[in-house]
């Protein structure tokens, strides 16, 4: 998260986590994650019933925007970390009054400079157990 949305984006990845301790999982969030680190890295790293997790967190603090842009370099560095740590790459999104949205990223639409999480897509964090149900099949 970049200047004055670092706050709000650290809220929402501090959200993430204790969701995921609601879930019976574990979670932390990753120091220093949007910074400008020499090695891709999450903003979340997500543990639910021996799986893993590495999640891009966004976060709108505008109840009028119905999608969040989410560049593309985040995508390709979560993908790249996903693959060498083992983990299930996920994006999640957070828009005012709303819970929590999931998505893979493949699943985002692309558009020239970013790819877009739509307010209406995705799912939510409680299906987390049927993803892990998958990865162990």
């Amino acid at each position: 998260m970049k200047g004055g949305t670092y706050k709000s984006g650290r809220a929402a990845e501090t959200e993430l986590v204790n969701l995921f301790w609601d879930l019976g999982g574990a979670a932390i969030r990753v120091p220093g994650s949007g910074r400008s680190y020499q090695n891709p890295h999450p903003d979340v790293v997500g543990f639910l019933s021996g799986t893993s997790f590495a999640f891009q967190v966004k976060r709108t603090t505008n109840k009028e925007n119905k999608v969040i842009y989410i560049e593309k370099k985040d995508i390709k560095d979560l993908i790249a970390f996903s693959k060498r740590a083992g983990t299930i790459p996920l994006v999640a999104a957070k828009f005012p009054y709303r819970k929590m949205r999931i998505q893979y990223p493949h699943k985002l639409k692309e558009t020239e400079k970013s790819f877009k999480f739509r307010k209406d897509e995705g799912f939510s964090i409680d299906n987390l157990h049927e993803i892990v149900r998958e990865a162990k099949n």
